[in-house]
């Protein structure tokens, strides 16, 4: 029988987002006050094409702000564990694979715990990261080196971690 389970975690908006949402829009908010008011007033013809070009940067803002939101999709098959990042509800992109049974610590995650520790990558997909309900999994991948994962994960996804783990790598 196979085990099939996927969760969905809509990534929180910080501070930062609006911020970078905010200079988006006024960029594009410029780009236009230049394309076609300003310039046109000292090339004629620049005109019609100064409002394609406006257009095109109001556009162009609209779609970089729409992709700024972002979920992650966790899928456990047969304790394969697969995280995805959609943004903007369009985009698919695989983040990484590995298997539960590779993990070397698995538990709840304390910023304190991991400091002082390297690792070759750190995978913040959870949705906020000072969400003190926030899990771990430390594991070596092929292509990464050591890995740092921090996740969201909901009590049936963490059920099938623990019966996937190693009992040595569980720090429940």
């Amino acid at each position: 029988m196979d085990i099939f389970f996927e969760q969905l975690v809509i990534k929180k908006k910080t501070a930062l987002d609006f911020l970078k949402k905010l200079g988006i829009i006024l960029l594009a908010l410029i780009l236009f006050y230049i394309l076609v008011i300003f310039i046109p007033q000292f090339f004629a013809g620049f005109g019609y094409f100064g409002v394609m070009l406006g257009v095109a940067g109001l556009f162009g803002a609209y779609y970089l702000i729409s992709y700024m939101y972002t979920e992650y999709e966790y899928i456990i098959t047969n304790g394969e564990l697969d995280i995805d990042k959609i943004m903007g509800r369009k985009k698919r992109k695989r983040i990484i694979t590995v298997n539960t049974r590779d993990f070397t610590e698995f538990g709840m995650y304390d910023k304190a715990e991991h400091t002082n520790r390297s690792y070759d990558l750190v995978l913040n997909v959870c949705h906020n990261i000072k969400s003190e309900e926030n899990y771990y999994a430390v594991c070596e991948h092929q292509t990464f080196g050591k890995c740092l994962i921090i996740m969201s994960l909901n009590e049936n996804m963490v059920d099938v971690c623990k019966k996937t783990v190693k009992r040595t790598a569980l720090k429940l």
